[in-house]
């Protein structure tokens, strides 16, 4: 499943999305929505330049998109909002 779902939108980030009902996750989606069009649903057989992660755990969402471009693009939009994947785990000293 894991690998249907985001084998379409490969390029990924982990992002501070915030409370899934709080203004930071909306203003991100409404961006989503308007510079790269529809959210793809893999597993709903529907074709999409972007997705978001299934679940938010601790403010933060996984985001995956089509392209390196679009990734690229989102992470110049967005960089105060994503997680460094080397402050998480700490990596031993």
């Amino acid at each position: 499943l894991m690998r249907e779902v985001w084998s379409v939108t490969p390029w990924a980030v982990n992002v501070r999305t915030g409370n899934i009902n709080g203004d930071e996750y909306r203003d991100i989606r409404e961006w989503l929505y308007k510079n790269l069009g529809d959210q793809a649903w893999p597993i709903h057989g529907r074709d999409g330049d972007w997705q978001f992660g299934g679940a938010t755990v601790f403010g933060e969402t996984f985001v995956g998109f089509k392209t390196k471009d679009q990734l690229d693009r989102f992470e110049s939009e967005f960089p105060h909002r994503l997680v460094d994947p080397r402050l998480s785990p700490k990596e031993p000293q």
